[in-house]
């Protein structure tokens, strides 16, 4: 909690029972905490005291006490143990009449007023209360900070959740309510796993988990693909041991006309295409190499094939292929050489059946 202004105010011999300020208490709360500090320099005696209350509309029910004043500032509490009826308030205070002779001898009492609140039980949470296992606001509608979540936090850093004996507790679920089913399941075995249900919570949508190898995994169940989504694009789903595009409806796709060149661009691209054996100079220099072509040379023959990956070195951006592209446009080159060759196959046959004739 944190000191929050009420008010300043310079006390005058007409000044009896002064409203410092609105001050108003959460749900649960049931104590207010105030600071007074003097501001002005003290007399040659000093002021005696005057009463502090928090009042609302159903009167005095935090009570009333004796407040004396310090350059140094003092902390007075009001509260009797029990949260009020009305939590809208305000901080007054009214100065005795023995301060009233010093104020008309020409000493005004100027004095600031800070305040927090809170509950007089150890431990309290304003906010939430628990019943065996279960955490609940104290009243409906309310939460830790009023949009919401439950947080938690440690000093400037972000707190966590722990458990003394994981191993007493299988798995965490998250509901939506207690009419709904599991939305998320994180398990708490050694390798761990999260999963997701639909909103009903009534159907298993997927999981991630970390196997015994440690390799990480997305999974999705037969009905619910994995998608992976990036940028807008309409994203790629797996299928059997590969990736393919998430969707290729006619009806959800805007044709573009092609090059008048593409045929033969395709195919020069592929009949001058190099392909290199290879390890990432981070690998391991074992085993099998990766097989496939180089960015750069790629670029130098087409410059659609190239993807900028985001990342540089000291050379300059580091690249990728496109290569989905590329295998459309090897598929267009293969089939310009089928029918090429078909062509050839009936020129073929057409000499072979005049040279039998002659």
């Amino acid at each position: 909690m944190t000191w929050q202004s009420v008010g300043q105010h310079t006390f005058l011999p007409t000044d009896r029972d002064v409203q410092v300020g609105s001050f108003d208490l959460a749900p649960g709360q049931d104590t207010v905490w105030v600071r007074i500090t003097q501001i002005n320099q003290p007399a040659e005696w000093p002021w005696s005291y005057g009463i502090l209350s928090w009042r609302s509309s159903s009167g005095l029910e935090l009570g009333s006490t004796k407040a004396y004043s310090t350059q140094l500032g003092e902390v007075f509490r009001l509260g009797v143990g029990l949260p009020p009826s009305d939590r809208t308030g305000s901080i007054w205070f009214e100065p005795r009449g023995f301060n009233l002779g010093w104020l008309k001898a020409g000493f005004p009492w100027e004095l600031s007023f800070e305040a927090q609140a809170g509950s007089s039980e150890v431990n309290f949470n304003p906010y939430w209360f628990r019943a065996n296992s279960t955490l609940s606001p104290v009243n409906a509608g309310d939460d830790l900070d009023n949009i919401g979540k439950l947080n938690l936090s440690c000093g400037s850093t972000v707190g966590s959740i722990s458990f003394s004996n994981p191993a007493n507790l299988p798995s965490i679920f998250l509901r939506k309510d207690d009419s709904v089913g599991t939305l998320i399941e994180i398990s708490t075995a050694a390798q761990g796993s999260i999963g997701f249900r639909s909103t009903d919570g009534s159907k298993d949508r997927g999981q991630i988990t970390v196997d015994t190898g440690g390799r990480f995994r997305v999974e999705g169940r037969s009905s619910n693909p994995v998608v992976c989504q990036s940028g807008g694009q309409t994203g790629t789903t797996q299928s059997g041991t590969d990736w393919v595009p998430y969707t290729s409806e006619e009806r959800l796709k805007n044709k573009v006309p092609s090059p008048p060149d593409e045929d033969d661009q395709c195919w020069d691209l592929v009949k001058n295409l190099k392909l290199h054996r290879y390890y990432y100079k981070t690998d391991d220099q074992s085993g099998v190499p990766y097989y496939g072509p180089m960015a750069g040379e790629l670029a130098d023959a087409d410059p659609e094939m190239v993807i900028f990956t985001g990342d540089s070195d000291d050379i300059g951006p580091i690249r990728t292929y496109n290569k989905p592209l590329l295998e459309m446009k090897a598929l267009n080159a293969l089939s310009k050489a089928l029918t090429r060759i078909e062509a050839l196959e009936a020129e073929v046959a057409a000499l072979n059946a005049t040279s039998h004739k002659q």
